[in-house]
Formats: structure tokens, sequence, C-alpha cells
């Protein structure tokens, strides 16, 4: 054979140790596991002739890989899907044949039936992998493997942990900025909006209403794109916490297929259900989180199946207390090799109708983190040019499952002339706020800042608060707690409106004592609605 020259290459090292010594010497080193797991890998890498090598570490009490070692380029491959896709293939096979996708083979580090992590080594674009090179790295795994069992593996886990939870609180941080800088203007475009398109600015011509229809929803795509963006950030932060109540499965998968239906009539979709469930099962979960997993798949189905095709939206009971929610489609399907791609974060399938669709890449992501937050599993399955099934599990109920509450938009609540003290540090919103809850029947005072709060309500019988969050961190809660100590004030609801989405900043929020939240951007229905009840809520207790 001509490879005679590679096989001395790769059966001997400088000095003349075979790989196996070579390795077995730095198994024996006392330098740190990081250095020991460098040197090992660096000189695999030479002896292969790759380009990159990672070495991901499995943490099993959050069912993630952190990325321990990386030399040489980044793999372009989704890291995190492709490693837990390499590992669910091979989970009761601990040494199975390593896999290899493209140019990357991928060998898993099991020991006594425990995945401890995955060596990635990827060679140039093009190349084959050869027998011999694939016995390095494999040589490398096992050797791998013993170090990790070591004690430094677990002081290693908790370094790599920390790094981990430091990026995600920074990264969380830095999303719950951004979402105030951008929620907030994008709230008063789309209010705006609402106001002209409800003729509370004069009568508009059809094109002018048309031409605001594209503004409205432009406007609400980027704001789901932005809502997905922080629930994805609060999943990474661990700070998302299910509030799991009794669905009635059946009637929840009825109401989001009527949900969808608009979207799916403007592509000439035809929304079909396949309940194969008693009409009185009911299962455990989040009631918000189970309308979004949905609402993503009915979505993607809707955006990856050319126009006039067929969405099913189905159930199917599994037994054993486990039933099965199913979107399924005759779209344009998913190849195999990007199969590793779907529930990556930011990751897009490579082919030209997908390139064609909008999008951030995190609603499959998403989804995915959601399912399993609450103790789901989420899988599909897809063939290319017919379509592709979207499955994931849920934990059946024997309660009784909580009833609903549909709002109508049609029959909207009414003011009676309450006088509402609006703080409002943006001209523009406080513009648009004040004129509609003129609309609709309450007295509005609006104050652009704190001091022409306190002169109003000094000066005015006010029934009603509603400040933004921008005017209660610049001396507002000054204002909060003058309003609680004083006989006259303590009875008047506080309603605040905020930029900021994050769990923590609400609680902060309610024990400076605000009564109720409104996320931007406001709903402007849903403000009046509260408003009403925390005024009707008022004068029962007096």
């Amino acid at each position: 054979m001509k490879d005679s020259g590679n096989h001395q290459q790769i059966g001997k090292i400088e000095g003349g140790d075979s790989v196996t010594d070579f390795f077995r010497k730095q198994l024996l080193s006392t330098q740190p596991l990081t250095e020991i797991l460098t040197v090992m890998t660096s000189r695999a890498m030479q002896l292969v002739g790759a380009e990159s090598a990672e070495l991901a570490l499995f943490d099993q009490e959050i069912g993630q890989y952190k990325s321990a070692l990386v030399i040489g380029k980044p793999i372009k491959l989704a890291s995190q899907a492709m490693l837990s896709n390499a590992a669910a293939d091979n989970q009761n096979n601990e040494r199975c044949s390593p896999m290899i996708i493209n140019e990357v083979l991928i060998e898993k580090l099991y020991f006594s039936g425990q995945l401890l992590g995955t060596l990635r080594v990827a060679l140039k674009e093009g190349q084959v992998w050869k027998e011999k090179q694939i016995q390095v790295v494999s040589e490398l795994a096992i050797k791998a493997t013993l170090s990790l069992l070591t004690a430094r593996y677990a002081e290693e886990m908790v370094r790599i942990r920390q790094r981990g939870e430091e990026s995600a609180k920074n990264r969380t941080g830095f999303l719950a900025n951004l979402s105030h800088e951008i929620r907030a203007p994008l709230g008063v475009i789309l209010n705006a909006v609402d106001l002209v398109l409800d003729g509370l600015c004069g009568n508009i011509t059809q094109d002018q209403r048309e031409t605001l229809g594209m503004v409205k929803n432009n406007g609400q795509h980027l704001l789901d794109l932005i809502n997905d963006v922080l629930d994805f950030a609060k999943l990474e932060a661990g700070a998302a916490k299910p509030e799991v109540i009794s669905i009635n499965l059946k009637d929840s998968l009825v109401d989001l297929a009527n949900v969808i239906s608009k979207m799916a009539e403007k592509k000439g979709h035809r929304i079909e259900l396949d309940l194969e469930i008693d009409g009185a099962l009911n299962i455990f979960y989040d009631k918000k989180h189970f309308r979004q997993i949905v609402i993503n798949l009915l979505s993607n189905a809707i955006k990856y199946t050319p126009d006039r095709g067929v969405i099913i939206l189905g159930a199917r009971n599994l037994g054993g207390g486990i039933a099965q929610i199913f979107v399924r489609d005759n779209g344009v399907g998913i190849a195999a090799s990007d199969r590793g791609k779907v529930f990556a974060p930011f990751e897009r399938v490579d082919d030209p109708y997908s390139k064609n669709q909008s999008g951030a890449g995190l609603g499959l992501s998403l989804t995915k983190k959601l399912v399993e937050l609450n103790g789901g599993i989420i899988d599909f399955e897809s063939q290319l040019g017919i379509g592709t099934e979207f499955y994931f599990s849920a934990k059946i109920s024997n309660l009784q499952a909580v009833a609903s509450v549909v709002k109508s938009d049609e029959h909207l609540p009414m003011g009676n002339n309450e006088r509402v003290l609006l703080i409002e540090s943006s001209d523009e919103q406080r513009l648009t706020l004040e004129r509609f809850l003129k609309s609709r029947g309450f007295d509005v005072f609006a104050a652009k800042d704190n001091g022409a709060a306190l002169t109003a309500l000094n000066s005015d019988q006010i029934d009603l608060v509603i400040v933004d969050n921008l005017s209660l961190e610049q001396g507002g809660r000054e204002l909060i707690k003058r309003l609680s100590n004083s006989p006259k004030t303590d009875h008047i609801p506080v309603l605040l409106l905020s930029a900021r989405a994050f769990d923590f900043d609400i609680e902060g929020y309610i024990r400076a004592g605000i009564d109720q939240c409104v996320a931007k951007p406001i709903d402007l229905k849903d403000l009046a609605q509260r408003a009403k009840n925390l005024l009707q809520t008022t004068l029962s207790k007096s």
C-alpha cells in the first residue's frame, strides 16, 4: 500500500514513542487536566492532519455539553444539537463505532454506561477519514476518558459551570437592557398605528389603512423576534420556571388551531385536526409554555410549507400516562445532513426555500427548551420534498382542567370619568396613551415627571396611577412610597408600564409597592381592561 509513510507517522512520534506510550505518559503527568488534554489532543491532530478538534464535557445535572477545549478553527456544525444527536444514537452502547458527519469524526467518551463527554475532530473540507486516522482518535478518546475519571474531572466541571453561569448572567443582563431600548420605541410605533386604525386621529383612506396594516404586521414580527430572544435568554440563565396546571388537551388544541388559522389562510393552507384522544383527557403543563410550543410548531409548518398545503395538528395517547402532540405538514422537508441544525440556536437549514424565510433561527431551539422544562421530549421525522412531523410528549393528568378565560375584543371596558394620573417620560408614548384612555372614558392627567405627578396628587382626587418604569427608576419610588404611607392615597392602585420583561425586574417592582405590571410594548385593549379591573377592585374594598 502507498500509505506506508503515513503508517510510520501515525504509529510513531518524536523520540520513538508509540502513540499509546505517548498518551500513557500524558495520563501519568501531574499537569492540570486542561493542559494534559490540550497536549494529547494537539498531538493527535498533528498525527491525523486534522484542522480542528473540540472536547466537550457533559454535565449530567443540567443535561448539556460545556465546551472544555477547542483547538484550531471552531467546528462549523452546530455543537449542542450535533453532540446531543450523537449521544442519543449510541446511548446503550458505550463502545460503539465513531460517528462521521461530513469531515467531522465524533467519539463518545463513556465509562460504565455514563456519558462523560464527546471528542470531535475535523479534517479539512473534502478530505476522507482513513482507518488508521480513526484508530488514533479512538485511542485518544479512551485516554481522555481515563483522565476525566480522576478527581480533577469534578474540579474542571465546577470551573466550567461557574464560567458558564457567569456568561449566562452577563448575557441575560445585556438582553434585559437591550429589550428596554428596543421595546419602548417599538411600543410607541405599534400603539400609534392602533390609534390611527381605530379612527382616533381622524378618518383615513383604504390605502392608508392597508399601509398602516403592513407597518403593524412588521412591527409585531419584530416584537416576536425580540420576545424569542428574551425567552431564550431566560431559559439559558435558568430563570424560567414552569407553572404547571391541568389543561384539557382537546379544547386547547382546537383553540390553538383557530388562533393560527388566519396565518395559514394567507398562504392558502388548510389546518386539520387529528385528535385520537378522549375529550376529557387532561395534561400537566405550563399553560403559557404549551401555547407557545404548539404555536411555534404550527408557525414553523406554515412557514416551510409552500402555498396551499395541509397542516395537521393532532394528539394521541401513548399509554403509560403519556400523551403525544404532533404537527405534520407536506412541506419542503429536512435533509438528513441538516438534522443537527434543527434545534440549534441561531441556525438555519441551508436550502433555497429556507433562506427566503424570515426569523432569527430561535423558534425551534426555544421550543425544545420549553418542552424539556416541562419534563417532555421533542423530536421529528422528515423526508425531503415530502414533509415533516414534529412531536412532543406531555404527562397525562387525572385532575380537572383549569377553565380557560376567553377575552373578547368586541366589548372593551369603558371608564366612568375615573381620574387617572399617567406618569410617562416619553412624549410620544404619553400622548398615545392619554389619547387612548380618554377615548375609553377615563379622565386623564398626564405628567412628564414625578414633580408634576406630585402636584396632581396634592391638588386633585386621583383614582388610579399609571407609571412607566423609567419614571419609577428616576425618583418614582419615593412617589410610590408617599402614596402608600398617606391615609389619603394609600388606597390608590398603581399600574406599572415596564420595558423590562424579566421576572426578577417585576418581582422588584411588586416589592416597591406596584399593584400590577404590564410589559411593553403595551396592548392598549389589555391596558384598558387592567385599569378597569384595578378600579373595580379598589371600589369593592372601600
